[in-house]
């Protein structure tokens, strides 16, 4: 109806003055940190997604699962008093509990980094006002992940990147940030906010490739950063969008290994660290991959060694369960 937003923003305003801590299906807590609630996992999913993973290990690739955490999890102590994640802890013990039994599947929890340390320091790993982490909780997560897989032999001690293997920026000075969360409040909320990213130094030796099967590689940017030019910015605009496929080659890597990455929105800040490994990513997103599912021979196509997935501890995702059932 009309001026509906700006009526929702007036109402919305009211609510955050009264001191409201829960508006909007997000608590709104001390320094203008908003989280959101979540909501249980169903068994039914959990059983669809072990049925879905035992088919794909047929396929006789590694398998590994990675257990992104979420700000809730790692903010556990910011407003002590008044927000917890109970629904967050269980959800996540009833999802490691269901991969488990999924017979050759490794399971790595991200989560240690995240959640350590004192509160300030865990704070600098997420943006104030999105669902998201910024570049450096993703890079914290993403070499945490690399750190398990050295451990367990699947890539080299020595091929875990670090910081210094990247240029490191700060955008924040220069844009501002539109947090996913600050919309639902009709950005009643600052967009000043911290916005790191990190490139590998040798980007432009990387080649990138929108769809299944291209020779022909297309300019980095109309993958990673292609929205850095906007004002403001957003969580895909400084990383990558939701594609539904896409493939990043280093002739550089220290692994020759191919990988396929399953994923949520949560990947998309991890792409340059996980390139920074392996000779060639296929990113593959469930939700808007616009091929006819065909794990089998995508395996084969794009000559996969190891598959990958990359969700949020909360998300057992039925697009995922539909792809690797087809």
């Amino acid at each position: 109806f009309p001026d509906r937003e700006q009526l929702i923003g007036v109402y919305t305003a009211l609510e955050l003055a009264q001191g409201k801590k829960f508006a909007r299906k997000a608590y709104c807590l001390q320094d203008s940190w908003l989280l959101t609630k979540p909501t249980p996992t169903k068994p039914a999913d959990l059983s669809a997604l072990q049925q879905a993973l035992a088919q794909a290990g047929a396929l006789d690739r590694p398998l590994v699962w990675c257990v992104l955490p979420l700000k809730n999890e790692a903010l556990y102590d910011l407003e002590p008093a008044y927000f917890s994640d109970e629904t967050g802890k269980t959800n996540k013990q009833a999802l490691t509990a269901a991969l488990a039994q999924v017979e050759g599947l490794t399971v790595i929890d991200a989560e240690a980094p995240l959640v350590t340390g004192t509160l300030a320091d865990r704070e600098r790993y997420f943006y104030k006002t999105d669902f998201h982490w910024n570049a450096r909780g993703a890079f914290t997560a993403a070499q945490e992940i690399a750190r398990q897989l050295a451990g367990a032999g699947t890539i080299a001690e020595t091929s875990v990147p670090q910081a210094e293997d990247f240029l490191w920026s700060e955008l924040g000075g220069e844009r501002r940030y539109q947090g996913d969360l600050n919309v639902w409040f009709s950005n009643q909320f600052s967009m000043q906010e911290d916005i790191p990213r990190y490139v590998p130094k040798n980007a432009a030796d990387l080649r990138y490739f929108l769809h299944p099967g291209d020779i022909e590689s297309v300019p980095r940017e109309t993958i990673v950063g292609s929205g850095l030019d906007k004002d403001p910015v957003t969580y895909n605009d400084v990383f990558t969008y939701n594609l539904g496929y896409y493939r990043v080659e280093n002739p550089d890597a220290p692994e020759a290994a191919s990988v396929l990455i399953l994923k949520d929105s949560f990947q998309n800040a991890t792409i340059d660290y996980l390139s920074a490994i392996f000779r060639s990513v296929t990113v593959v997103d469930p939700r808007s991959y616009q091929e006819t599912p065909d794990l089998a021979s995508l395996l084969d196509a794009d000559g996969i060694d190891l598959v990958l997935f990359f969700y949020h501890q909360n998300n057992v995702s039925r697009e995922l369960i539909d792809f690797l059932s087809a």
